[in-house]
């Protein structure tokens, strides 16, 4: 079905029986579009216009109002005040204001729904094209929701994603269209959902998928519109599933299985009933638990408060501080409470608000308030109003923030509250031990779940891969514990040395310490006690000053000299063994922190400590972007091992005895957020009893994951090792050597099956190499195959992919053929890129310019390695830091970005027009060939009309000499090459 078939197609099916869309074919332009929301506004407001239309005057204020810089920006507006989006015209001195769009409206009240499609939307840059957009969905006459089409039997979803992020790059979505809020793409028979923002990122790409299935995915446009973009579906999306990140300027969209559970948690409400919602950790829940108390309070007339309870004095801080930067531009009032006062104010008011406090708080104030004297009216008055509240619980990590005996009380002191919890590892009775009641027991019937085999299918966690150090086959009593195991070996330095050899030197692909400064990875090593803790601290410290006979390795050292940057951590509950010596090996170690980042932190304030190390780990803020303001590892004995979320952490490592179950999945879940593409898994590495913690981990995922773990964890090494041996074979029986692959040619099967076994060979590599066991292999000793001889074959693969997929141009519309699924989507992992992203540079150096916290030697360590890959490019790139160096008040107002592009630009046409002047060739078809060159190692594109118009005399005379043709012809291809390569590929535009 070609695009203008899907368009007319899905057009007819959104518009047709019950639904409340209606087709404008007569909508094309920005100005059409302009003029209709004007005349949507006028009808929607007529009383207070008093049947006067708008001025052209009046008009341009309400469009000046209107026009946002992001996407974000758009979105605070469309929250408005209470739901109401508002602009101000002024007539005769008086500002009347004119309702443009009311949330609650849903399928109704002044809520108009159209579509439109084939919008053309004129260039604003001189140098890009007019574009037509598809399909577009307009409430009240604001495009909100955007969809690309791309054609099934041409090319991927991911076409239509590619060409959005283009349109956003060449400046076509400002004006009347910097008011979407949503995107989507499909190519009929895969789509998905993305949240709009400048820089939309391919993880986010979201796939709908059943209510009463996770697992099932709507990939068929029709029938996702059927479930999306029906009204009021579709409206719902972009107010209650919509959510703006205070923080982070960002515009989100739930995912399905959110959008699904706070559904099932109102649904529950009407009806009185109370639940539990089983979210994996990982997945979410945060801004989920915030959606279902908002909603709640915006949905239900009756509901008074929503107080989410969690425990934590650090998580309470954390929590309220999510909570605020999501409510800031919501229609709700979200308050964090410091005391019981406070608490006792924020229950007692006439707001319908969310209140966020700690479990102990509320306890006692409840305490206060039942030891009340009888004759002390005001407490008494006070009680008897609080307890007369309508009021719902949300309770976060619900089986520890609240005990059976707590909610008894509150519900003996509250009139007939709701309870609603939130837990990535339920209590049942598998696990519960000594742990009480199980959560459906306290909370009632699971209203939806969540597991973590069902967030893998969605992309929306990592796996695990675990490796298990240690002797195995030991023998295993009937409880899978070892037995005869000698444990006093764990206490011994020399096993712990092994430990750190194995942290420091043996986990580099794990922790990305091949990645740039500032965009390495993070661990945590659990030790279970405190004391353990300590005495890890200590060595750790001993093995980087050079103490023991344990050396960090060279090249780490080369990469980063402040390798490992080490804390250790505990919470005051954990300091049951807190002594005078405890004590001071904690300040000392506090001590080195403040030296490390210019803190001043002590044990007395441990606190806030823990705070600002837990705001570190996390690297949320801009701050923390930069290797200066990093940590490596964090040593813990039990702390950070739940509700505690770091994407940028990767890896855990336990020298432990294993804990419960649940506490398995809650401390593994630290590693598995998704964070970049190079990110593919979290990694568990254990140190004990290696066979009684399989068990363990297996009966852990099994619970969790409602059975079976292979679509959890990974396989371990011999599997990936059988896949590699098996796809080098396959890979020389392709092509024994990388100079056969020159006899594959124009075949396009052979080549469609060479880009095939290329990615496997590449994906087993990447993923084989962050085992512990290949530093002890060797590439050409053991698989018989070469490094070089590789980077040649990826070399093939790239030159192939680009025949394939017969790319028109860069800048052309038109979809790409596809090749197979599996190669389509596929990005080299191993053989891809390497080399150093300047834009990353370039923010660093903007930072620096916005508040110079930016670290000089990050930046300047970054264009080093840059230099090492791509000279000229870095070369350029430490013109422009020394520029900003030397006077950084003269580019605080400028887009340094722009600025380096215009940079690049004029060095890579300076260098073809000097090359073109020096060999005598016409400029404008090298030009022409440089756009054409892809990748290095590419034969110069169009070389033979080049060489056509080439003009030899001119040469000739030029150099002073006499030459044949057929020499001339070999310096300009190897002169070209040179120029390609060092000024095209790394200059060429960044864009989309």
């Amino acid at each position: 079905m070609i695009e203008t078939a899907l368009e007319k197609q899905l057009i007819d099916k959104l518009t047709q029986e019950t639904s409340q869309w209606r087709y404008r074919p007569d909508l094309r332009t920005v100005e059409d579009l302009w003029n209709n929301f004007r005349k949507i506004l006028e009808q929607n407001n007529k009383e207070k216009l008093n049947d006067k239309p708008l001025t052209d005057t009046e008009f341009q204020r309400v469009k000046n109002q209107i026009e946002s810089p992001t996407f974000y920006d758009s979105g605070v507006k469309l929250a408005g005040e209470n739901g109401v989006f508002i602009v101000k015209i002024n007539r005769d001195g008086n500002d009347i204001p004119l309702v443009v769009f009311n949330r609650a409206h849903k399928a109704g009240g002044s809520t108009v729904y159209e579509i439109i499609n084939q919008c053309r939307s004129f260039a604003t840059l001189s140098d890009k094209k007019d574009r037509r957009f598809d399909l577009t969905f307009l409430i009240n006459g604001l495009p909100l929701i955007h969809m690309e089409l791309k054609n099934a039997d041409s090319a991927s979803y991911k076409e239509a994603f590619y060409q959005i992020q283009k349109y956003i790059n060449e400046g076509h979505f400002k004006g009347i269209f910097s008011l979407v809020q949503m995107f989507i793409v499909s190519n009929g028979v895969q789509t998905k959902y993305i949240a709009a923002n400048e820089i939309l990122e391919e993880g986010f790409l979201t796939c709908w998928t059943e209510a009463n299935d996770p697992d099932k995915t709507v990939s068929d446009i029709f029938e996702f519109s059927k479930q999306v973009l029906r009204i009021p579906e579709a409206h719902e999306m972009i107010t209650d599933y919509r959510q703006l990140d205070d923080k982070k300027k960002k515009v989100m969209i739930l995912r399905p299985y959110q959008i699904q559970a706070i559904s099932a948690l109102r649904n529950a409400y009407t009806h009185g009933e109370s639940g539990f919602i089983w979210h994996t950790t990982g997945s979410g829940k945060t801004i989920t638990s915030y959606k279902a108390s908002r909603n709640l309070i915006l949905d239900i007339p009756g509901l008074e408060k929503t107080i989410f309870l969690i425990d934590r004095k650090d998580l309470d801080d954390k929590t309220c501080d999510d909570f605020k930067s999501y409510a800031g531009n919501d229609t709700v009032a979200v308050e964090g409470t410091d005391d019981t006062d406070e608490l006792k104010k924020k229950i007692c008011n006439d707001k319908r608000q969310m209140v966020v406090t700690t479990t102990q708080k509320l306890q006692r104030l409840i305490k206060k308030l039942n030891e009340a004297s009888p004759d002390d009216k005001k407490l008494q008055t006070i009680k008897a109003k609080m307890r007369s509240k309508h009021i719902a619980f949300v309770v976060d990590e619900c089986h520890r923030a609240v005990t059976r005996q707590t909610q008894v009380e509150f519900n003996g002191f509250f009139q007939n509250p709701l309870w609603y919890g939130f837990t990535g590892t339920p209590i049942f009775e598998e696990n519960q031990g000594s742990l009480g009641a199980t959560t459906r027991q306290m909370y009632g019937k699971p209203l939806h779940c969540y597991t973590i085999k069902n967030a893998l299918h969605d992309k929306a966690v990592l796996g695990f891969q675990i490796e298990r150090q240690g002797v195995k086959g030991l023998k295993v009593d009937a409880n899978g514990l070892n037995v005869d195991e000698d444990f006093s070996q764990y206490d011994t330095e020399e096993h712990m040395l092994s430990v750190i050899d194995c942290v420091i030197n043996r986990s580099g692909e794990k922790l990305g310490l091949k990645n740039q400064p500032g965009q390495t990875y993070e661990s945590l090593l659990t030790t279970g006690y405190v004391k353990r803790a300590q005495r890890y601290y200590s060595l750790f410290k001993a093995v980087k000053n050079g103490e023991t006979q344990l050396k960090i390795d060279k090249d780490i050292q080369m990469r980063f000299s402040d390798f490992p940057k080490v804390a250790v951590t505990y919470s005051v509950a954990e300091n049951k063994e807190f002594s005078e010596d405890v004590k001071a090996s904690l300040q000392s170690a506090i001590d080195d922190y403040n030296d490390m980042f210019g803190t001043n932190f002590s044990s007395n304030d441990l606190d806030s400590y823990n705070q600002d190390l837990t705001n570190r780990l996390a690297r949320k803020d801009e701050k923390y972007q930069s290797r200066k303001e990093q940590l490596d590892l964090v040593i813990v004995a039990d702390r950070l091992l739940t509700g505690f979320d770091a994407p940028c952490m990767s890896t855990i490592f336990i020298d432990r005895q294993p804990m419960s179950l649940h506490k398995i999945i809650q401390s593994f879940s630290r590693t598995n957020r998704i964070f970049d593409k190079k990110k593919t898994c979290g990694y568990v590495v254990t140190f004990q009893s290696p066979d009684t913690f399989k068990v363990r981990i297996d009966e852990a995922i099994s619970l969790f994951s409602k059975g079976g773990k292979g679509e959890v964890i990974a396989p371990d090494f011999a599997e990936v090792e059988k896949e590699l041996r098996a796809s080098i074979s396959a890979l020389r029986a392709l092509a024994e050597t990388p100079d056969d692959c020159s006899r594959i040619g124009n075949d396009e099967p052979r080549m469609r099956n060479f880009c095939r076994v290329f990615k496997m060979v590449d994906s087993a590599l990447f993923r084989i190499r962050t085992y512990m066991e290949w530093l002890d292999k060797d590439l050409e000793r053991d698989y018989g195959i070469s490094d070089a001889d590789l980077k040649l074959y990826s070399g093939w693969y790239k030159n192939f992919l680009e025949e394939l997929k017969k790319d028109k141009s860069n800048d052309s519309d038109e979809p790409v053929t596809p090749i197979d699924p599996n190669v389509d989507d596929y990005e080299l992992m191993s053989y891809g890129n390497d080399t150093i992203d300047y834009l990353y540079i370039v923010n660093l150096i903007k930072d620096y310019v916005k508040s110079q916290d930016t670290s000089i030697e990050d930046i300047e360590k970054n264009i080093d390695l840059l230099c090492g890959t791509s000279p000229k490019l870095g070369a350029e790139l430490r013109k422009l830091w020394n520029a900003v160096k030397e006077n950084p008040d003269e580019y605080r107002d400028k887009d340094l970005i722009a600025e380096f592009e215009e940079m690049k630009k004029k060095t890579m046409t300076d260098a073809l027009n000097n090359i073109c002047d020096k060999l005598c060739l016409n400029d404008s078809t090298v030009e022409y060939s440089a756009n054409c060159y892809r990748y290095a190692g590419q034969s110069i594109p169009n070389m033979d009309q080049i060489k056509k118009e080439a003009n030899l005399s001119q040469y000739c005379e030029s150099v002073g000499e006499r030459m044949m043709k057929l020499k001339y012809y070999k310096i300009i291809e190897s002169e070209l090459k040179e120029v390609f390569d060092e000024y095209v590929l790394p200059f060429k535009d960044s864009g989309v």
